[in-house]
């Protein structure tokens, strides 16, 4: 089982503000590597360091001790919602 390609960021919706966001590869080939939403935080933090601990104890939760590994190409464990103004997205809650 290949490892997916996930990574962590964290967003300053307004000041004082601070959501997490776990991104995964798309896999395309190119200078950098392309990345798109795979979930979100449900709920806003009010400090950089606590989005941060949140996300990644979330993405922690994802992969357990070995890291996040899924049969075949990578797969989104959340439900697709879509946004009322928007496409569908994946992780979005």
């Amino acid at each position: 089982m290949a490892l997916q390609d996930l990574a962590l960021s964290v967003r300053e919706m307004s000041p004082g503000t601070y959501s997490w966001v776990i991104l995964q590869g798309t896999g395309e080939q190119g200078t950098f590597t392309n990345y798109s939403e795979f979930e979100t935080s449900e709920f806003t933090h009010p400090s950089y360091s606590d989005a941060l601990v949140a996300g990644f104890s979330r993405l922690r939760a994802l992969g357990g001790r070995d890291g996040p590994r899924w049969l075949g190409p990578a797969v989104n464990l959340l439900p697709t919602r879509r946004a009322p103004d928007g496409p569908a997205r994946q992780g979005v809650r």
